[in-house]
């Protein structure tokens, strides 16, 4: 609400007070004697317009338009004071703060404080207040006054985002759909698994066989030396021993045989590990090559080495 508007040496005001009360006020007086000035001095204040020194009375150096209102919601009044000079003069003024080098634009403190729009300002030439407008002029008046284009704001911005998410889903759900073409070359991921599994066990198997091939090359070492007794000692009881060495090593024979067939598997064994470790280094080569390309189909990151490495000792 403005209470007081101050003239001086605006137009034909060589310093006008004006107190104003609450609700309907009415300024009257004869024809070229301030009263479309004052309205002048208001829009002034409002709009900073016009920006030049045309409304300076005549033989002054500067003119000063003061506003002293009281913002919406606030119990104390608030001083606006809007000066221009010749000599520079160029400035607005919100009580003790005084804001200098302006643009075209009014400061935000000012319009906030005056919270006059042009919906409430009728200068004498205007046509009558939404008599003469259409409906659709009307309308969006109303919503001005009321602030309901804020909510139609809300809305198109709603809309705009859900416009986005949509477009989002679309290029998501292309990536999906490619990303599980691309799967489709590693479908026979489980195979290969089995393969190395079964490649383990072999493996496991090949290192029993060499524990028991050197178990036995152990007692063949003791009939290489029972040999060695019978040739440098030959008496009786050299003899017994050595017999008695040849008759393990002889009862270890079908353990060579049995050893003989483990070593054919374990070449068999080592034929189809070499075979499975080609195809899991083929399949682990794609599966890199894909991983260092593919994104996060949720946040659209790429896949980095901490990530790759969870992707490949996951289960």
């Amino acid at each position: 609400m403005i209470q007081k508007l101050i003239l001086r040496n605006f137009q034909n005001h060589a310093e006008t007070t004006l107190e104003l009360s609450p609700g309907i006020n009415v300024i009257v007086g004869g024809s070229n004697e301030g009263k479309s000035a004052i309205v002048r001095a208001l829009e002034w204040v409002r709009t900073n317009r016009p920006l030049g020194t045309a409304f300076t009375r005549h033989g002054a150096k500067d003119r000063e338009v003061e506003v002293v209102c009281i913002p919406p919601g606030e119990k104390q009044g608030v001083s606006i004071t809007r000066a221009r000079g010749a000599s520079g003069l160029n400035q607005y003024k919100v009580n003790n703060s005084t804001m200098k080098a302006l643009g075209t634009d009014v400061p935000q403190v000012v319009a906030d404080a005056l919270r006059l729009g042009d919906i409430n300002v009728q200068t004498q030439l205007s046509p009558h207040f939404l008599i003469l407008d259409s409906p659709g002029a009307v309308a969006r008046t109303i919503n001005i006054a009321v602030h309901l284009e804020q909510m139609d704001e809300c809305v198109a911005e709603g809309n705009k985002r859900v416009r986005a998410l949509d477009s989002s889903v679309t290029v998501k759900t292309a990536q999906l759909v490619e990303w599980e073409q691309e799967l489709e070359q590693f479908k026979d991921l489980n195979k290969l698994k089995k393969v190395l599994g079964k490649a383990k066990a072999q493996l496991k198997l090949v290192l029993d066989i060499r524990n028991e091939f050197n178990g036995l090359w152990d007692e063949t070492e003791l009939l290489v030396q029972a040999e060695r007794m019978i040739a440098e000692a030959p008496n009786e009881e050299t003899l017994n021993e050595a017999l008695r060495l040849v008759n393990e090593v002889q009862a270890l024979a079908p353990k060579v045989n049995g050893l003989q067939d483990l070593i054919v598997q374990h070449r068999n064994v080592g034929q189809e590990i070499r075979q499975g470790q080609t195809t899991a280094k083929d399949a682990q080569n794609a599966f890199d090559e894909y991983l260092s390309d593919a994104e996060c189909p949720t946040c659209g990151r790429t896949f980095d080495d901490e990530a790759r490495a969870f992707v490949k000792d996951g289960e």
